[in-house]
């Protein structure tokens, strides 16, 4: 049996879609509370998001309070389902995070879904999403294949604002780095990056952009509500709405932390440098600087960079051909399902 946990009501159908098409027996359980003798949970990720979302002492508390009625309830779903595999949103965020370890504790398997990383996909992992998926980081692995001579993706979804982004229509018409922020209270940020806060990553292109006679462009994340409205940054570091596509394609090079943008930029063939962890950290495929001397070096030689084509075409098409569930959750299909069954039935050996 596979049992779907459900945080929200997306999920809750998304999860149900699953149920009904998927050739194995299933349930889908909206979570709730129960009460038990619970022993201590880590809460120090969900307490770092509050700070880096609202510092909401109130909220703080409420967390404390709701983590271990969470927590027995799973308990109490599993123990009467006795599940083969559990399901679960993203397994990094709380509260499933708890889930993901209890399922680890209780010998359990599992599978994770999350939004996917190029156009119209989905990730669905036994091992975990972002940073913990099962992707292969050997760059000898992506030399191999014979990808490249397929189509891929060459147009970007965009994501409506949750508020009005810092900036302006910037003119495309000069030398520029793009640099994409993150959600300031994401995962990726508190959990796989030595940068905590979309602060700490300005202060670093603030930092470093007088040494260039190019520009730096950010671009703040659509889903953040952080307000950022008071970053005063040097003259060549530029706060953009532009398209995000549009920011790729005419850039020099991409400097992120961690973000679904870098694997994006590889579309457009793109030189990308990450400053986190990120599962797309491969040699040939981008260039990963551990601190601010490292990025000064690597972009003084950009034009001494010559990207891999071929093997960046091999990574993206393994991801977009093999790695990846095609179509959004949000609009699944007959090959979703078909996809999906065999990604469950790999879990479960």
């Amino acid at each position: 049996m596979i049992l779907f946990f459900a945080h929200n009501s997306h999920q809750e159908k998304y999860f149900n879609l699953l149920s009904k098409h998927l050739p194995f027996k299933s349930k889908v359980i909206r979570v709730t509370f129960s009460i038990c003798k619970a022993p201590k949970i880590d809460l120090s990720y969900k307490l770092k998001e509050i700070e880096n979302k609202s510092n909401n002492p109130l909220y703080k508390t409420f967390i404390k309070f709701q983590a271990p009625l969470i927590y027995c309830f799973y308990k109490k779903q599993i123990k009467k389902y006795n599940p083969k595999i559990i399901a679960m949103w993203n397994g990094i965020k709380y509260p499933q995070f708890m889930l993901s370890n209890l399922a680890q504790k209780m010998n359990i398997k599992t599978i994770f879904f999350e939004n996917g990383f190029l156009p119209d996909t989905t990730q669905a992992d036994c091992k975990g999403i972002n940073a913990l998926n099962s992707v292969p980081r050997d760059k000898k692995f992506y030399e191999k294949l014979e990808y490249y001579k397929k189509p891929l993706p060459d147009k970007l979804i965009p994501r409506n604002p949750v508020r009005k982004l810092k900036g302006d229509e910037v003119d495309l018409n000069r030398e520029y780095i793009f640099v994409p922020f993150q959600v300031n209270y994401d995962s990726q940020i508190i959990k796989f990056s030595p940068i905590k806060s979309m602060q700490e990553f300005f202060n670093l292109i603030n930092e470093i952009a007088p040494l260039f006679d190019f520009d730096f462009i950010i671009k703040v994340h659509p889903s953040d509500k952080t307000d950022y409205s008071h970053f005063k940054s040097n003259k060549n570091i530029l706060f953009a709405t532009n398209p995000t596509d549009e920011l790729i394609k005419y850039s020099k090079a991409i400097i992120t932390i961690n973000s679904s943008v870098g694997i994006e930029s590889l579309l457009f063939e793109k030189r990308v440098i990450t400053l986190g962890e990120a599962f797309y950290n491969i040699e040939g495929i981008v260039k990963h600087a551990n601190n601010k001397n490292e990025l000064i070096n690597i972009l003084k030689n950009l034009d001494n960079w010559q990207t891999d084509t071929k093997l960046i075409k091999n990574f993206l098409g393994y991801l977009y051909y093999e790695y990846l569930i095609p179509k959004s959750w949000k609009n699944p299909n007959k090959e979703h399902f078909e996809k999906l069954t065999n990604r469950i039935n790999q879990c479960l050996q």
